[in-house]
């Protein structure tokens, strides 16, 4: 399925004009914990392997709670854990996730017809919907996992807002509206 999204496919906008590309990904490289309870550690290397064979459409990404900036790059020329090169080398995105996570928090609570609100698609799930309030700051204001809940809704979407900045998508002029019809 990540292939096929990948693959240069065209998706409509809001008017139904088919021009979205995905552009820009980010993946979680952290990830694993299933497999870590397991005794095999993380699927950091897989990850690292996936984002190389799609250089210039995906980036491998590891989440800091702070950070001087809101996201930086990372040269990474070995597989972790090991002496074994990655061919070519890869970039890690390393973002500021309580940045973002606020980011997020606070466009959610913005009127849904005011500017810079956050939307949801028509079709969104209730699981996904629930997924959307499922971490909250701690007393230091980092972000924690509300327990029991699963939270892969909160990450992508707060990964769609690290990939918007990579890109600079704030500062990309505003496409024009399609004409009415009478």
């Amino acid at each position: 399925m990540l292939e096929q999204v990948l693959r240069n496919e065209e998706y409509e906008d809001h008017h139904d004009l088919p021009y979205l590309l995905v552009q820009h990904a980010v993946m979680d490289a952290m990830g694993g914990t299933q497999r870590q309870t397991q005794g095999i550690g993380t699927r950091t290397s897989e990850v690292y392997d996936f984002c190389r064979l799609k250089r210039g459409k995906i980036l491998p990404f590891k989440g800091e709670q702070t950070m001087a900036q809101p996201f930086a790059y990372t040269n990474i020329d070995f597989y972790p854990g090991t002496k074994t090169p990655i061919k070519g080398g890869l970039t890690l995105l390393r973002g500021n996730v309580t940045h973002y996570k606020n980011e997020l928090s606070n466009r959610i609570e913005v009127a849904p017809a005011d500017p810079g609100a956050w939307h949801m698609h028509s079709e969104c799930t209730d699981d996904w919907a629930v997924q959307m309030i499922s971490e909250a700051p701690d007393e230091r204001g980092f972000w924690q996992v509300i327990k029991n809940r699963a939270n892969h809704a909160w990450d992508c979407n707060v990964y769609n807002l690290i990939a918007a900045d990579v890109k600079g998508i704030k500062f990309w002029p505003r496409p024009e509206k399609p004409p009415q019809e009478d």
